[in-house]
């Protein structure tokens, strides 16, 4: 059984092939929306979906597309077609009634050749009308990293964007893995902003997406960081668990219970 507090990654197939085991199990889906699974997705069966999930009194959050979109890209017509992914998977995630989705802020040094400004400025051609797509339908953003390096430049996002929808999710597998500066600094740059986490274990080479405590991140660390900078705040951040197989996702949920 998953704590009500908890969110467990879901693929769309598996929520719609194995509801019945996913209700009974009492999980929370974080429920991953990949392009193709947007193409193929039926407006009703994602409504059937969402009132089966909200009469369990289950909570339901997504995460929306990612491989090969690039909301700042200075490819116009990447860029827009970012803005259409997007749009598409808020509106899915609203028919599933999710209170909010993950989108990536997609910044990455050595691809915008540490050219943080031509990124921001890009990104502002993209994220205001899209979070105002998520106000439209009662739904908050949480951007997140991957492979920034530090907290600047999600944090010079969200302050540009300026919107309550629109924060940060802070994905602590890719901060163990591409950050260049501490778990400290960043709770103590972005704490404000954020509106989940993401938590799954690695050891600091590859993304292994391992249940907590499999690992080498030091979550009794991370845990006193957040309530430092985060609860002390009175905010009160989604937790997602984000293990890469079934047979870890229950060792997932015992590990992270205990600091929740």
């Amino acid at each position: 059984m998953v704590k009500n507090d908890l969110q467990v990654h879901v693929p769309y197939w598996m929520l719609r092939d194995r509801i019945d085991g996913i209700v009974q199990s009492r999980i929370n889906p974080e429920v991953y929306l990949d392009g193709s699974s947007l193409d193929r997705v039926d407006g009703a069966e994602l409504r059937e979906l969402g009132r089966r999930l909200s009469g369990e009194g289950l909570g339901v959050t997504v995460h929306g597309p990612f491989m090969d979109l690039s909301p700042g890209a200075v490819d116009e017509v990447v860029r827009r077609a970012s803005i259409e992914r997007y749009t598409q998977a808020i509106k899915a995630a609203s028919y599933l009634g999710a209170r909010s989705i993950v989108l990536h802020a997609d910044y990455d040094d050595r691809r915008f050749d540490d050219d943080l400004e031509l990124w921001l400025s890009q990104s502002m051609k993209t994220w205001p009308s899209v979070a105002a797509v998520a106000a439209d339908v009662g739904m908050v953003i949480a951007a997140e990293n991957i492979f920034e390096t530090d907290p600047e430049p999600l944090k010079r996002l969200v302050q540009a964007v300026d919107l309550p929808v629109f924060g940060i999710c802070l994905d602590v597998g890719h901060l163990n893995i591409f950050s260049k500066v501490s778990t400290r600094e960043w709770l103590g740059q972005i704490g404000a902003y954020i509106k989940e986490f993401h938590l799954h274990d690695n050891n600091g080479g590859h993304d292994e997406h391992l249940a907590v405590g499999s690992g080498n991140i030091d979550f009794a660390e991370l845990f006193m960081l957040i309530k430092e900078f985060v609860l002390d705040l009175d905010i009160t951040p989604i937790y997602t668990i984000e293990p890469h197989g079934e047979d870890a996702i229950l060792p997932a949920v015992k590990a992270v219970s205990r600091y929740l």
